[in-house]
C-alpha cells in the first residue's frame, strides 16, 4: 500500500481552535497521504480562515482541497468527502483530533490487496484547558478505554468487542477502502451521537476488523464534545443501531467472523444474554425472539475454539477484573501497554 493510494478527509464544524493542529498532524504523516479534503459544513467560527492560512503556509506533497458549504451535519458531510475520493482508501479524521506522526505508516499496510477492509487503531486521550482544570476528567477517560480493552480480552474476536462497547472510539479511528465503503453504504444521517459505531457495527457484516495496537490517534476531550452530551439521545439510536443489525443478523457473512448466531451458534447466544446496557438492558432482550431460538441451528456443534470463547465470556461476567487472553485480545493487551506507558 503506498501513500498515493488514501486520502484523509476532515469534516469541518466550528473547531477554528483546533483545526490547525488537526492539519498539521496530517502534514506531519511519516507516510503522507495523497491528498486531504476538508469540507467546512457552515462553520460560524474562523475554521475557514484558518483552513485557509495552513493551506497556504503547507508546501508538501499532499494536494490539499477546502470546500466551503452550509451546514448538513457530520454524517453527510463524512459521506459526500468519502464520494469525492478517488484513492483506494479514506482516512477519516475529525477536526478536533489528532494522527500520531506514524498513523498511515502502520496502518496502511494492514491493508489486504482485495475485498472489504476496516481498521482502527488504539487511543491516546488530550483535555482541552476549558476542562483541564479538572485534574480527573483526563484519568476518567484513561480508566474508561482502559475498562473497554479489558472487557474485549473476554471476546474471541474485536468485531464482539465493537458490536459490545465502540471500543474504536470515535469515527476518526477508522481508516477503510473502497470496497467497505461501497458495501456499508456510508454514515446514516439520521444518526447523531452513534453514528459511528453504528458504521462500524455495519461494517462487521461484510470485514472483521484489523486492530493495530499502537495509540495512534489522539482524541481531544473539551466541553463541545458530541459524545459529552450523549445521553440526550443515545437511548434511542442504540436501538436504532440494533435494530439495523437485526436486520442482517440471520444472513449469511461475507465475514465468517462476524458476530451472529450463523457464525457463532452457541457462543452468540449466551453473549446476548449476558451483554448489558448502562440502563440494564441485555441485548437478547432487544433482539425477536426466533433470533435466539434454538431451532436456529438444530446440529451445530460448539468447536473447541468457540468453547473456550463461551468459557472465557462467562469467566468475565463472573469476575469482571480478571480476563481471560484470546490472540486478538493479546493485542489489545499491548495497546494498552504502549498507551499507559507500562510495561
Amino acid at each position: 500500500m503506498t501513500a498515493q493510494s488514501v486520502t484523509v478527509v476532515i469534516p469541518s464544524y466550528n473547531h477554528g481552535r483546533y483545526i490547525a493542529a488537526t492539519l498539521g498532524s496530517v502534514f506531519s504523516q511519516t507516510l503522507p497521504p495523497q491528498e486531504l479534503h476538508v469540507i467546512d459544513d457552515g462553520s460560524t467560527d474562523d475554521s475557514v480562515r484558518v483552513i485557509d492560512h495552513a493551506f497556504s503556509e503547507y508546501s508538501g506533497p499532499i494536494r490539499c482541497r477546502l470546500t466551503v458549504r452550509d451546514n448538513r451535519g457530520i454524517s453527510a458531510t463524512r459521506n459526500d468527502l468519502a464520494a469525492a475520493t478517488t484513492t483506494d482508501c479514506v482516512a477519516f479524521l475529525d477536526s478536533d483530533d489528532l494522527y500520531a506522526p506514524q498513523r498511515l505508516e502502520r496502518m496502511l499496510p494492514a491493508a489486504p490487496p482485495g475485498g472489504p477492509w476496516f481498521a482502527f487503531s488504539g487511543l491516546d486521550f488530550l483535555c482541552d484547558d476549558d476542562i483541564a482544570s479538572n485534574p480527573d476528567t483526563l484519568a476518567d477517560w484513561h480508566e474508561v478505554y482502559r475498562l473497554k480493552l479489558g472487557q474485549g480480552l473476554s471476546f474471541p474476536t474485536a468485531g464482539f468487542a465493537l458490536l459490545r462497547s465502540n471500543i474504536a472510539i470515535s469515527a476518526s479511528n477508522f481508516v477503510v477502502n473502497r470496497s467497505l465503503l461501497d458495501a456499508v453504504g456510508g454514515f446514516d444521517d439520521r444518526i447523531s451521537i452513534c453514528q459511528d459505531w453504528d458504521f462500524a457495527v455495519a461494517a462487521l457484516r461484510f470485514a472483521e476488523p484489523t486492530f493495530v495496537p499502537q495509540p495512534l490517534l489522539t482524541y481531544r476531550i473539551h466541553a463541545h464534545n458530541t459524545s459529552r452530551d450523549a445521553g440526550k439521545t443515545a437511548t434511542h439510536e442504540i436501538d436504532l443501531v440494533v435494530d439495523k443489525f437485526c436486520r442482517w443478523l440471520l444472513e449469511t457473512s461475507a465475514n465468517p467472523l462476524a458476530p451472529t448466531p450463523r457464525n457463532w451458534p452457541h457462543y452468540f447466544r449466551i453473549f446476548a444474554h449476558l451483554s448489558t446496557s448502562a440502563a440494564g438492558r441485555s441485548l437478547a432482550s432487544r433482539l425477536p425472539p426466533d433470533i435466539l431460538a434454538d431451532a436456529l441451528s438444530p446440529s451445530a456443534a460448539a468447536t473447541s475454539g468457540e468453547t473456550a470463547a463461551i468459557r472465557s465470556l462467562i469467566a468475565a461476567a463472573r469476575s469482571p477484573e480478571e480476563f481471560a487472553p484470546m490472540p486478538w485480545s493479546e493485542l489489545m493487551l499491548r495497546c494498552h501497554h504502549a498507551w499507559s506507558g507500562s510495561s
